[in-house]
């Protein structure tokens, strides 16, 4: 017998030979069900997972939708605001000089995006994405450098992100800008196992991202000698909202690295939003520009979970 703490999912999941979590999804599946009987069709219960996640994911949406004219929290509020519908060059010609304490500038990488790395159908993000011819790519590049020497304060940080073969490109266009330019890019390495290529046979796995550290006039680090190697895994495919996303856990390790809580970030390109979530958790007035409203409404659901986490603790700590 199992006394008085009954039959349990570690218990269902040693009978049939299976993982607790895979006896759960079951549950939960059995459960959607009887709510949403076309999942019934589904080829394989892979497919009627994506499916549950889906509809899920946009029952939440609508329900967020619908308390944002309601009591949606100051956070929310905020979050709402700072992630905005527009162009990134109108939004940055629009913006005051020296109105900024530090920039995040991602911008596409002039590449074939799709032939370059492997993005996962059910992502679906790709389709969104609009990547920069590369005939346009340094002239792009020229325009937001400037912009950005102008709108950010002096003695104040800027991260650029760029590919690979732009790299002497894209520091002259920095340089020319203004900006003191670490000849040295710092670099994401996305983990073991998380290289990607679509040519294995010639070409070694990419697994790594570059950035330049730009500087206007002289400001210090907060954390000093700090290694220019940023370690952290990439997000599972299923898990992003963007193609391009970087991991939050990076993107908070960056702020406390080169600024002070409560001061003004720009992200110029926002992209999965992870870097505006990143400062709301680092005190900071975060905002920026993109044109993507599905992309925005996911990365506001993920603030609702950073506001429920903050307020009531992780359920994964529980």
């Amino acid at each position: 017998g199992q006394g008085s703490k009954g039959w349990g999912l570690k218990d269902t999941a040693n009978l049939v030979g299976e993982s607790k979590t895979v006896v759960f999804e079951a549950v939960q599946m059995a459960k959607a069900l009887e709510i949403f009987p076309e999942l019934a069709a589904s080829k394989s219960r892979h497919e009627a997972n994506k499916k549950l996640k889906k509809i899920t994911e946009k029952l939440a949406i609508a329900e967020l939708m619908s308390r944002k004219k309601g009591s949606a929290t100051g956070q929310s509020v905020l979050a709402d605001e700072n992630f905005i519908i527009g162009d990134a060059f109108e939004g940055l010609a629009s913006l005051a000089a020296e109105s900024v304490d530090f920039i995040n500038t991602d911008t596409p990488y002039g590449i074939d995006l799709t032939s370059q790395k492997k993005i996962q159908s059910e992502t679906r993000t790709d389709e969104d994405y609009q990547e920069w011819p590369k005939d346009i790519y340094l002239y792009n590049i020229g325009v937001v450098a400037e912009q950005c020497f102008r709108i950010l304060k002096s003695n104040r940080w800027m991260l650029f992100w760029f590919g690979q073969e732009w790299y002497l490109q894209v520091r002259m266009t920095l340089e020319a800008a203004g900006f003191k330019v670490d000849k040295i890019p710092a670099v994401w390495y996305g983990g073991a196992g998380q290289a990607q290529t679509m040519a294995p046979e010639v070409n070694l796995g990419r697994s790594y991202e570059q950035f330049f550290v730009c500087r206007k006039g002289d400001p210090i680090l907060l954390k000093r000698g700090r290694a220019n190697v940023f370690v952290f895994n990439k997000m599972a495919p299923q898990n992003k909202i963007h193609p391009t996303e970087k991991p939050l856990e990076l993107m908070k390790e960056l702020l406390d690295t080169f600024l002070l809580p409560g001061q003004i970030i720009l992200s110029s390109f926002i992209g999965s939003g992870n870097d505006l979530r990143a400062g709301y958790m680092h005190d900071c007035h975060a905002f920026g520009f993109d044109f993507n409203n599905d992309v925005k409404n996911k990365f506001l659901l993920r603030v609702e979970q950073d506001i429920q986490e903050s307020l009531y603790g992780s359920p994964n700590n529980k």
